[in-house]
């Protein structure tokens, strides 16, 4: 967390785009009972800030982060079958929705304000893009 407030608004676009590009990998191999703990849900946070970023390869790299996250969790994907190792078999995942997403939607929601809306229009198609990502 350090390093991305360090470097937030640095001219280093690669080295910001690296950092979250790890802390998404780091997330998507969190177990589901890990997304209940607060310091879990400020790094989610963190990279959400980032997908309205002025510059469209950080904001590019923060949305590919959160529907990598969204989408790619070890809990989200289907396991194959212990029984038949051999066979293409798989289990589907015990969970269908992903704990942040409705966290995501609400960080949206929050950009479709009447003042957002009046002063940044490009900040709420950005909102819509993550949207759509997202669902």
């Amino acid at each position: 967390m350090g390093l991305l407030e360090t470097h937030m608004d640095s001219n280093n676009q690669g080295f910001l785009k690296s950092i979250i590009s790890c802390l998404s990998v780091l997330l998507r191999a969190q177990d589901y009972d890990c997304w209940s703990y607060s310091s879990t849900l400020r790094y989610v946070d963190a990279i959400t800030s980032f997908t309205i970023h002025s510059k469209p390869k950080i904001r590019k790299a923060a949305q590919h982060a959160i529907i990598a996250i969204i989408h790619g969790s070890c809990f989200m994907l289907p396991k194959k079958d212990p029984e038949n190792p051999d066979e293409e078999a798989v289990i589907p995942p015990k969970v269908k929705f992903h704990p942040i997403g409705g966290r995501v939607v609400k960080f949206c929601l929050n950009l479709f304000k009447s003042e957002t809306l009046a002063n940044s229009q490009t900040t709420v198609l950005h909102a819509l893009e993550l949207l759509k990502d997202t669902i």
